[in-house]
């Protein structure tokens, strides 16, 4: 993500007030999206930000404000919610995209402590040097070994920790 991209999913990502939502909330977005759209998303975040990233936010922003008008969301929490929907959209890409490339999106959730009941860690850069050793191990035991990943796949491991983390970090402020 480029750094303007990156600023504003922080300051979005810390300014979120903690709410209870529902599963139909959070569904909602993908839900209203095709995967066409979710492909595009993600690389818009793994891309320069371009005229062509800002007009598909800002339909992700339309997306969201139905969402969560739909389910009776309060405005002030509709920045947490769009944080939210920014996250886990390309999540939902970059799970496919590493299933392709042979890496299990689990092994990562698992080696970076994400998903339901874990730490869920805030990743906002590189990786320290003990998550990216448990990474390592992790790509290991399934048969990946950390010279024959690619670079390309490298950089997609990156946006999906990356988007992960700020979707449980969103989720937790939303529940």
């Amino acid at each position: 993500m480029k750094t303007a991209l990156a600023s504003a999913i922080l300051l979005a990502l810390f300014a979120m007030p903690a709410v209870a939502q529902s599963d139909e909330l959070l569904e909602c977005p993908s839900a209203r999206v095709t995967p066409a759209f979710r492909d595009k998303i993600a690389a818009a975040m793994l891309a320069a930000d371009s005229p062509e990233s800002d007009a598909l936010f800002a339909q992700l922003a339309t997306v969201t404000e139905a969402c969560a008008g739909q389910n009776g969301l309060a405005a002030d929490r509709r920045e947490a919610y769009f944080t939210y929907a920014m996250a886990r959209l390309p999540r939902d890409t970059f799970i496919v995209r590493l299933g392709q490339a042979g890496i299990a999106a689990a092994v990562v959730d698992e080696a970076l402590d994400f998903g339901p009941g874990r730490t869920n860690p805030v990743i906002t850069g590189a990786l320290d040097k003990a998550q990216l050793a448990r990474l390592n191990e992790a790509l290991g035991a399934q048969g990946a070994r950390a010279g024959r990943v690619s670079d390309d796949d490298w950089q997609l491991i990156g946006a999906y920790a990356a988007a992960t983390s700020l979707m449980w970090q969103s989720r937790g402020k939303l529940r």
